[in-house]
């Protein structure tokens, strides 16, 4: 791709694992986005199988995006092989713990990395883009293998390693097993994040060092500015909370629902994913702030109920300073509690009651009473697109829809006149399945990241 062009993808691509024979084609290794624009054109990049990526440290489909570029409209999918070679057969695999599990993998020798679904570091502009892991195989995960940087501080985030650009209404769901630092949309934040979303995953991080994971962001930094973005499992329509266990972050080192570490600005967002430890703490939406968040909340259940968690954050410092807190709660229900759901039994009750200011806890009926407790939250009373939020009380509406990609396809032929460059080329798009979007009941829901927009 030539620095300063312009770009639309036509058809769907599969970047190759490996070489042929004869040296036709090469394996695929990351690209340099030093073009003006890619237009995705509503079309798909597959990846499947391992790749070899040799020394190379920044580990992505591009490995960079220059300030001023833009990719736009552009599907990722880390994709099942169809022999089955995926499959990873080292019983002896202790340290990534991927036995008996089909991956798309990437293998480095280098001493650290930084590892993106889509770019791995970016300066540029990402907007209306998707990466996702392919849902037809239970439990399919993508993996970096890279022993030489096990003690580094490498990091692994769903849509970007690193951004210090600007990020708009993409969104990420992949599963992704690690023993580094891992984020679901971004490792490292010092840009601009809106819009965007991690949803149906899963995080598992399964390090014996010092490795953290984080829902959204791992570390939002000091001009990091994160704004009406979520994290969510497969949400329902008869309750707040996202009772699915599927969806879920597993971490042995301390891990936030939205963000592991913040010191910049996070406004508008919630969390709202199963967080299973496993040997350390957890917090619902954020572990160690640092900077200032406002107008969020965490809806996460916190499955291991202890006074080793904490329902929203569990550290008011990070790297020397004290953050500060506006409008902010967390879920909890006790059954025998006025205003709680008997039928949703006991959840986050036995978290360890920090005393922060501008943090509270609510139950249900909290939740649901917006006009007391959420009055400072820009929201619609009902249903619909005329402000940052809308109450959602398990409704849906024909302006909140997801294209949904399926195997069919439709052919275009080309009608220019023969002889000329494109005569008797084809496109071929994909046929996009369109699905209401389902929505919690009795709270807030945002508006901006639950607009869709198809390219084609």
């Amino acid at each position: 791709m030539q620095s300063g062009g312009y770009y639309i993808l036509l058809n769907d691509i599969t970047l190759p694992s490996t070489a042929s024979d004869d040296g036709s084609v090469q394996a695929f290794t990351p690209l340099n986005g030093t073009f003006a624009s890619l237009d995705g054109n509503g079309h798909t990049i597959n990846l499947s199988g391992t790749y070899d990526m040799g020394t190379l440290s920044n580990i992505a489909v591009f490995s960079s995006l220059n300030e001023g570029s833009v990719i736009k409209n552009l599907n990722v999918n880390y994709t099942s092989s169809s022999d089955g070679s995926d499959l990873n057969t080292d019983a002896s695999d202790t340290t990534y713990g991927l036995y008996g599990l089909r991956t798309v993998k990437f293998e480095t020798s280098a001493t650290s990395f930084v590892f993106g679904g889509l770019v791995a570091s970016n300066s540029g502009i990402i907007t209306n883009c998707h990466v996702y892991t392919d849902d037809s195989v239970s439990d399919y995960y993508i993996a970096v293998k890279a022993d030489n940087a096990l003690n580094s501080a490498s990091q692994i985030g769903g849509l970007v390693g690193t951004n210090s650009g600007y990020i708009t209404n993409s969104t990420v769901s992949i599963n992704v097993k690690t023993p580094f630092n891992v984020a679901g949309f971004v490792a490292q934040n010092s840009g601009k994040i809106s819009g965007c979303v991690f949803k149906e995953g899963i995080i598992i991080n399964n390090t014996q060092l010092d490795k953290n994971a984080a829902g959204f962001v791992l570390n939002n930094g000091e001009n990091g500015v994160i704004l009406t973005s979520y994290v969510s499992g497969l949400q329902s329509n008869d309750r707040p909370y996202s009772n699915d266990t599927n969806s879920r972050i597993t971490s042995t080192q301390p891990a936030g629902g939205f963000a592991y570490q913040n010191i910049g600005e996070i406004s508008d967002c919630y969390s709202n994913i199963n967080l299973n430890q496993t040997t350390s703490r957890m917090a619902g939406f954020v572990y160690a702030n640092g900077g200032n968040i406002e107008n969020s909340f965490s809806l996460s259940v916190l499955r291991n109920d202890n006074s080793a968690s904490a329902g929203f954050v569990m550290v008011n410092e990070a790297e020397g300073t004290q953050g500060t807190f506006a409008n902010c709660y967390y879920f909890y229900n006790n059954g025998s509690e006025e205003g709680s759901v008997a039928e949703y039994g006991q959840i986050n009750t036995a978290l360890v009651q920090a005393s922060f200011e501008g943090v509270s806890r609510l139950n249900a009926s909290g939740f649901a009473n917006v006009a007391e407790n959420f009055q400072d939250y820009s929201y619609q009373s009902t249903i619909g697109v005329n402000a940052v939020w809308f109450y959602s009380n398990g409704n849906s509406s024909n302006s909140f829809v997801e294209y949904i990609p399926t195997t069919d396809r439709v052919i275009i032929e080309n009608d220019e006149e023969e002889g000329s460059a494109n005569s008797g080329k084809t496109q071929s798009n994909t046929v996009y399945e369109t699905q209401t979007m389902v929505f919690g009941s009795g709270r807030l829901e945002l508006v901006n990241p639950n607009i869709s927009v198809l390219s084609i």
